[in-house]
Order: structure tokens, then sequence, then C-alpha cells
């Protein structure tokens, strides 16, 4: 992970079992969020309420960052809360920047973004560069 992002403490911690997120909010409209561990349902509804609030907080609706690299895994229904929420959630959020190195997390979201069609902003990376330079555009703005 880039230093800048290691160095900066989160606003808060999501717990819940053996996954946490660390919540950031780095500048008007944009949320930062890093996922660490295992992720189960209640984590994914932590996460969910988490963006609605920050959504409400802008007054507007919000750019998400979500770095998922040091994700171990998740149970189905983690990720299945999560396309439940996506469906309806675009008057609040409009785009999804999701960094993964999981090859099967990749798949899974490869699933989720043909799920939810192309009404949603949805955007996976692979390449820690490419989602930093768009990171970095959302603070600029």
């Amino acid at each position: 992970m880039n230093i800048d992002l290691q160095l900066t403490p989160p606003s808060k911690k999501l717990v819940h079992g053996r996954g946490e997120f660390h919540v950031h909010h780095p500048g008007k409209g944009v949320l930062l969020l890093t996922a660490h561990g295992y992720g189960e349902e209640p984590l994914a509804r932590l996460v969910c309420r988490e963006m609605e609030e920050a959504a409400l907080a802008a007054g507007g609706p919000i750019e998400v960052f979500t770095d998922d690299r040091q994700l171990t895994g998740y149970e189905p229904a983690y990720r299945a809360a999560f396309e439940q929420w996506l469906g309806g959630c675009w008057r609040s959020i409009t785009a999804i920047h999701l960094l993964v190195e999981s090859k099967s997390v990749q798949l899974d979201m490869a699933v989720m973004s043909l799920k939810l069609g192309e009404s949603a902003s949805y955007h996976m990376y692979q390449n820690f560069a490419d989602w930093n330079q768009r990171y970095q555009q959302a603070l600029q703005r």
C-alpha cells in the first residue's frame, strides 16, 4: 500500500468477528475504506450503513474508494449483503472504486458487476497506481 495511506490514521474502525474496515474521510464527497481480515455478513451491513451515513453527512452523493487487498476471504452472505445494498445505493453513491488482488475476489466482484448492470458506476482495479490516480483525482474535486 502507498505509504501515505498507511500513515493516515482511520476516523474509525468497523469490526466484526475476524474482519474490520478502517474508515477515512479524506475530503468532502470522498470516503476511503480499507478492508482487513475475513468478511462476514454483519461487517458488510456495518460498511453499508457507514457509506449511507457518509453521504448524508456530505449533503449529497459521495465517491467511495475501497482497498480490499488485505481481505483474506469472506462468507457468501458477506457478498450477498453488499449486492443487496448496491442495488439501491446509486442516489447516495456516484461511484465505487474497488482495489483487489485475490483472484477469487476478482472473480466474485466481476460477477457482482454483471448483476448490477450498466446503471451502476462500479469499477474494479488490480493495479494500485490506477486506483490511486482515480482517488487523487477525486480528492482534487
